[in-house]
């Protein structure tokens, strides 16, 4: 009896031994496999836009103008004409770097007879003024070069800097002479002068 005792105490014993590791492994899996699945799963998410370049210059009277200065015969040489109503142009440019404005002119400043390659008689210098914030303004000016001008990046660019530019003009009645005559009589010959300005702005 005592022995078949020790041995059922025994074999409970080893019993409550396996059971307490089985528990303790099985603590020890799920433990495992928690820590598992707490690790973070990252996802990300790449975003992409694009803004195109606008660097432009613009008119309400669209991109070719005609700006008439009249009859010059009727204005003596010491008087001055003028368009009548100033070149409005609006400056937009959204580009980091800024912009370039140009300035040319098809004759280097001058309005050439129509049928003639210019020169004495055939040929009326004229005059170029912008006015305008930003740097775009400049005084009178004859073009016989381009004028070239380099604007910084400006949030002001981004919504518009309007500026004007204004074209002037000597006549060309010459009223008595070196002689003192008193007939009119003009300096240059008779016809259709002109010339073609282009103003190009352009992305640095």
């Amino acid at each position: 009896m005592g022995l078949r005792t020790l041995a059922n105490h025994g074999f409970r014993l080893e019993l409550a031994k396996l059971e307490s590791t089985r528990i303790f492994a099985s603590l020890v899996l799920g433990a495992s496999t928690l820590a598992a699945s707490a690790q973070a799963q990252e996802v990300s998410f790449v975003l992409n836009a694009e803004v195109d370049s606008i660097c432009e210059a613009t008119t309400d009277a669209g991109e070719n103008i005609e700006i008439d200065l009249g009859v010059l015969s009727e204005t003596p040489t010491g008087s001055e004409v003028s368009n009548d109503q100033d070149v409005e142009i609006v400056y937009v440019c959204n580009d980091a770097d800024g912009f370039t404005r140009t300035i040319a002119s098809l004759n280097d400043g001058v309005l050439v007879r129509v049928g003639s390659t210019g020169g004495d008689g055939n040929e009326i210098p004229y005059f170029l003024e912008a006015i305008g914030s930003n740097g775009l303004d400049f005084s009178r000016i004859q073009v016989t070069q381009p004028l070239t001008r380099t604007f910084g990046a400006s949030t002001d660019f981004l919504n518009g800097v309007a500026g004007t530019l204004t074209v002037y003009v000597n006549g060309v009645l010459d009223q008595g002479g070196d002689s003192g005559d008193p007939a009119s009589r003009t300096t240059v010959f008779a016809g259709q002068y002109t010339d073609v300005l282009t103003l190009t702005v352009t992305a640095n």
